[in-house]
């Protein structure tokens, strides 16, 4: 970091700190301060990304972060260059850069692409994934769709085995990447009160229950599949796509991020100037 040293640059800010503590302007001032506390850590964000490290939250922070940069253009356009229009000094070029470096455009766009993909509400609420909105993607609605009613159908199946072994208290399960199971009393098994069935293959044992395979969860394997890892593997191959494009505008991105760190600054310096009753020194 080194000291400005640019006269015109240094008259720039000058001229920026001076403009956001004109009184005409609080009111807009006031805006661009709560949207700038909007504003989250984008550099993080697109490190993390890079290094395939991205937190499901991310997604959410970059969404806000893009909501609060085109709303701050959309306040440097509307509401404040109108105002500089026509003024002597540095202030209309300096705030008009920096809009121009927001580029409100590919923000825009950007944001609405994250909207389409990420549910948002679900994905904080999980905070352990990043979950796909409905409608985004035909094919993940129905396999979640099979999945939700997956219930039904084992309760159906074991409602079936039971009817054809009435002397066994059972219940059908999947567990992923093992696959559909019936599950019965460990204890009464181990007693061997009860036999086992022909065809009942011990796979494991958990807590209270040992878990089988019989044919018709071997059917089950066959015609339904791990719907939950063929759910969490097409998320995943959307979400890195999703990251993708994030990473194709990474230096729109970072250009923005710096622009708003800048404005930050110069907000930061009139609040100073106006708590301290600075004046604006003479420069020569």
């Amino acid at each position: 970091m080194k000291p400005l040293t640019d006269l015109r640059a240094i008259c720039e800010r000058q001229d920026a700190v001076e403009l956001f503590l004109s009184p005409q302007i609080q009111t807009i001032t006031g805006v661009l301060l709560a949207l700038l506390a909007k504003v989250g850590p984008v550099d993080k964000i697109l490190t993390r990304m890079q290094k395939c490290a991205t937190q499901p939250m991310d997604f959410i922070v970059l969404t806000r972060t893009l909501d609060a940069a085109v709303a701050i253009s959309n306040t440097l356009q509307r509401e404040l260059l109108p105002l500089l229009q026509g003024t002597t000094d540095y202030t209309h070029r300096f705030l008009y850069n920096m809009y121009q470096r927001c580029n409100p455009p590919v923000l825009a766009e950007l944001q609405q692409e994250i909207i389409n993909v990420v549910d948002h509400e679900l994905t904080a609420h999980t905070k352990t994934s990043v979950v796909i909105r409905r409608g985004f993607d035909q094919e993940l609605d129905e396999i979640k769709e099979k999945y939700e009613s997956l219930e039904e159908l084992l309760e159906q199946v074991g409602f079936e085995i039971q009817r054809n072994h009435p002397q066994l208290d059972l219940s059908v399960v999947f567990v992923p990447q093992v696959g559909f199971l019936v599950a019965l009393n460990k204890a009464i098994i181990m007693s061997h009160d009860i036999g086992l069935p022909e065809g009942f293959m011990h796979i494991f044992n958990q807590d209270d229950e040992a878990f089988f395979k019989t044919n018709e969860m071997r059917e089950l394997d066959e015609d339904v599949g791990d719907l939950h890892g063929l759910i969490k593997d097409t998320e995943s191959m959307i979400v890195t796509d999703l990251e993708e494009t994030i990473l194709d505008a990474e230096m729109e991105l970072r250009e923005n991020f710096k622009a708003l760190s800048e404005l930050d600054c110069i907000l930061a310096f009139a609040n100073c100037a106006f708590d301290l009753n600075f004046v604006r020194p003479r420069m020569l």
